[in-house]
């Protein structure tokens, strides 16, 4: 499976290194009915961001967004 983007319900803040546009992914893994996945967030134009699969889409988008330059 691919990795979807988040929608417009959430925005993300700006990178705060070099100001890029930053971008939610989800990497569902898993089988049967055991799922789970990866939730990242990263920088379009830098790279700088991070990764949890144990953090939910909100949570993950509150870290990113409360970080300061």
């Amino acid at each position: 499976m691919g990795k979807k983007m988040l929608g417009d319900k959430i925005l993300l803040k700006s990178c705060p290194f070099c100001g890029g546009k930053a971008e939610y992914y989800y990497e569902p893994m898993g089988r049967d009915n055991h799922f789970m996945g990866e939730s990242s967030i990263y920088c379009k134009k830098c790279g700088d961001g991070f990764n949890s699969s144990n953090l939910s889409e909100k949570e993950l988008t509150e870290l990113w967004n409360r970080r300061e330059i």
